[in-house]
């Protein structure tokens, strides 16, 4: 997980799988009452994309701080990354519950996409940075500049 591109691909492919599981979700309460006790083996299978994918994005995010991968890297966004993580999977955990006592309340699912927006923004700060690190390598240093301009004066004046 050292290289940055790997740490910013895992969390994208987390992001993703925890979006096709927000869908699957949704498809799955439009076909079935949510006032009705949800039994916890069954809210797994319905919520374990969502699941998946938030324990993908925290477990990559902390694994990076972990291995202290700095190239590219700026800890605050991945402790964001980290902040989002934790939010979602504790509105996860009382959604689950809700739905195991009969009810559903919408302050838990706006925790739950509130923790996601977190985690984008964080993922998107990350590409953004490793953006940046991309061009400034793409651009002369000072030095090779001064070379290739006193290389220019050498064959202008032999001619």
């Amino acid at each position: 997980m050292e290289h940055p591109r790997a740490v910013r691909w895992s969390i994208a492919a987390g992001l993703f799988v925890e979006f096709v599981g927000f869908l699957y979700d949704t498809l799955w309460h439009d076909q079935h009452l949510s006032e009705v006790a949800i039994p916890p083996s069954k809210l797994m299978t319905v919520h374990s994309g969502i699941y998946l994918g938030e324990l993908l994005v925290l477990g990559i995010a902390l694994a990076t701080l972990a291995l202290r991968t700095r190239r590219a890297h700026p800890q605050a966004i991945l402790w964001a990354v980290v902040a989002g993580g934790v939010v979602q999977i504790a509105g996860s955990g009382l959604d689950m519950w809700s739905h195991a006592h009969a009810y559903e309340k919408p302050l838990y699912h706006d925790t739950i996409y509130t923790g996601a927006a977190v985690t984008i923004i964080g993922y998107l700060l990350l590409e953004m940075v490793a953006s940046r690190a991309a061009r400034r390598e793409q651009l002369p240093v000072p030095e090779r500049l001064a070379d290739h301009r006193s290389d220019e004066a050498k064959q202008t004046a032999e001619r």
